[in-house]
């Protein structure tokens, strides 16, 4: 049996928009394309670190069954229901491997999570006693410029890794000044995370990420 509404209880989704068209304030319109914002801006980011993923055969080797049939054809034309890891799954599986897993990087995971999960509830719930955020629209912004900080480290990454093949085949790269712009970017996030591993060591510390 097909289950579905006959013509005459479907809602009209039409006149419902334009309610919320015209009930919606200027700060509500740009409340909304800064938490647009924020989370293209992070599928940008998942995005890029999942492409890299997929061409590291070597790293993936020993990982998770999850990742092990992953590969280039796949992430770009295969299967949405093969492409469900979350960002905070790739961050844990390859994160140190890539030399990317600092605080600033578990901070961007988790309020990502906020932002997909808990966003609504942390600002419009009223929930008397509860957790607020305290400045939305500052932290929508903050956000937004994050994601394009990791972008540009995931890129100057894939500059790396085409560098490094292209040294490999004994061929010249030919990166674009962009790319190198990109490259020093990662470079100087390695740097980070060598500093931060190095504390982490003598502390005997351990940092995991939530959600």
């Amino acid at each position: 049996m097909r289950w579905g509404l006959i013509e005459s209880e479907k809602p009209n989704y039409k006149e419902r928009r334009l309610d919320m068209v015209r009930v919606a304030n200027d700060d509500e319109v740009r409340e909304c394309a800064r938490l647009g914002a924020a989370i293209l801006g992070a599928q940008r980011v998942e995005f890029l670190l999942y492409g890299v993923v997929s061409h590291l055969a070597e790293v993936r080797r020993n990982e998770s069954k999850q990742f092990k049939s992953l590969d280039p054809e796949k992430f770009l034309r295969g299967d949405l229901d093969d492409l469900k890891a979350t960002l905070g799954q790739l961050v844990r599986e390859f994160g140190d491997k890539l030399l990317l897993t600092t605080v600033d990087l578990e901070n961007f995971v988790n309020d990502r999570n906020l932002i997909a999960h808990n966003y609504w509830r942390l600002t419009k719930a009223n929930l008397r006693g509860a957790q607020r955020l305290q400045d939305p629209e500052g932290f929508l912004t903050e956000f937004a410029a994050r994601c394009s900080y990791w972008e540009r480290v995931l890129r100057g990454l894939v500059a790396v890794m085409k560098r490094e093949n292209a040294r490999k085949l004994g061929e010249d790269a030919n990166l674009s000044e962009e790319e190198h712009t990109y490259v020093s970017h990662y470079e100087r996030h390695v740097a980070t995370f060598l500093g931060e591993q190095r504390v982490d060591s003598g502390r005997g510390q351990d940092r995991t990420l939530r959600g």
